[in-house]
């Protein structure tokens, strides 16, 4: 009544342990290959996030010195660690002194393990955004300011920097490797 149909799988029997470990072997490699790419391209995009970054808060600043009718400043440290940004209060010196108020002060090194600010032109960057959002950079208003800040992305090969400029009239600017 029933016919017996013949199985079509008797002879298969699977992958070999040897087969198996020839393609994982495989997988491996190839995830190796595109890790050490891919780890290269992550740092070189933090190295430009920092730069936006570090851009923004340039920005930031000189907006805020338009739009409350008071001097701001940026200042980097000498060590070249640490960005504050400050609004002034009276004084018209380009650097964050006791009396004034602190607006923002961050560490580039804590978010931004693999970027670091090489150097800065002038060598001691501080920079007053006046009321009108031009740079200035001594207690002159007619000294007008303009530099950069470069920044290095380390251990990865070809080497990438960015340079962040700011021009006499407070325009800023991101020059860089593939920017």
């Amino acid at each position: 009544m029933f016919k017996r149909v013949p199985c079509i799988f008797t002879n298969e029997r699977g992958f070999t342990l040897t087969e198996l470990l020839v393609v994982v072997a495989i997988a491996m490699i190839m995830v190796g290959f595109g890790y050490s790419g891919f780890s290269s391209v992550m740092k070189r995009e933090s190295g430009r996030a920092a730069a936006n970054a570090i851009a923004g808060h340039l920005k930031e600043a000189r907006m805020l010195a338009i739009e409350r009718h008071t001097s701001h400043v940026v200042e980097i440290s000498e060590d070249l660690t640490t960005l504050t940004v400050c609004r002034k209060n009276g004084s018209t010196e380009a650097k964050c002194e006791s009396g004034d108020v602190p607006i923002r002060e961050w560490d580039i090194t804590e978010q931004y393990r693999h970027v670091a600010i090489a150097s800065t032109s002038p060598k001691s960057f501080a920079v007053r955004f006046d009321t009108r959002g031009f740079p200035r950079k001594t207690e002159k208003n007619t000294s007008m300011f303009f530099g950069h800040i470069k920044l290095e992305v380390s251990n990865i090969d070809p080497p990438y920097e960015f340079k962040i400029i700011i021009s006499q009239l407070g325009r800023i600017k991101i020059e860089g490797s593939d920017y």
